[in-house]
């Protein structure tokens, strides 16, 4: 499991943990969101982490996600696709070195899989704890130093590199924001800044994320992509709904 814990975009172990314990099988291809042609041109009111990445209370996320495990060597002839629904909710605040944490919580065909501690530091947001795994299997992963995961203000073309400790093991990641597209889901179209991070630990597992973020929306999709030297594995989560039902 220590390659699957080390490479870990934002939503990457919930891919990885437990992805073929249970779910359904399937090699329909559904349809593929599509991009229109025009850029959406964000002002840089909405170009800002804040929006991109909002934290609201009492507010549910709904996500299709699909998990496909492939040969390292990129063969997908016998892949296996498995889909599960998840849920994205904000948690309470904690503190971790007496400073202030948002902790969104992952639920996995209604299970709850994973928390991340997020910090803004001068309006960035940056990860600074990931805990894995349901109930009495949950396991923390301190971030040293935290990893940003957005930039206060993005512009096409920005890039940032992290360096730290995921738990016990080193990595590294590079972060760029590439471009601004409208992505069609179903009947809406929704301006979007495309972020897209690399990660490589020193496990020699490697990984890529990309992710579209929209303005109040959030994270509306993304396509996560790891090899290890035995095993290859690839996830995509695509938005749905959001609702503002309370927690149970």
């Amino acid at each position: 499991m220590r390659t699957k814990l080390v490479v870990i975009p934002v939503l990457l172990a919930l891919a990885l943990g437990q992805s073929f314990v249970h779910g359904q099988d399937g090699d329909a291809k559904k349809p593929e969101p599509k991009a229109a042609g025009k850029k959406p041109n964000l002002a840089a009111a909405q170009r800002v982490a804040s929006k991109l990445f909002p934290f609201k209370k009492d507010q549910i996320l709904h996500y299709s996600m699909e998990v496909s495990k492939i040969a390292a060597n990129g063969d997908t002839k016998d892949k296996k696709i498995r889909r599960y629904t998840l849920e994205v909710r904000q948690g309470d605040d904690d503190k971790i070195n007496n400073k202030v944490h948002h902790v969104l919580e992952y639920l996995i065909d209604g299970e709850l899989r994973q928390r991340e501690y997020f910090l803004r530091v001068d309006g960035s947001i940056a990860c600074s704890r990931r805990i894995y795994g349901p109930k009495e299997h949950a396991r923390p992963f301190e971030i040293t130093e935290p990893q940003t995961i957005l930039k206060s203000t993005l512009t096409v073309n920005d890039e940032w590199k992290w360096s730290g400790k995921i738990g016990k093991t080193p990595g590294s990641s590079v972060t760029k924001v590439l471009e601004e597209v409208f992505l069609k889901i179903g009947e809406k179209s929704y301006p979007c800044i495309v972020v897209q991070m690399t990660f490589d630990g020193k496990d020699e597992s490697k990984g890529t994320s990309k992710r579209w973020y929209s303005p109040d929306v959030g994270l509306v999709k993304e396509v996560i992509e790891v090899k290890t030297p035995t095993e290859g594995f690839k996830t995509e989560i695509l938005f749905k709904k959001s609702d503002s039902a309370k927690k149970k």
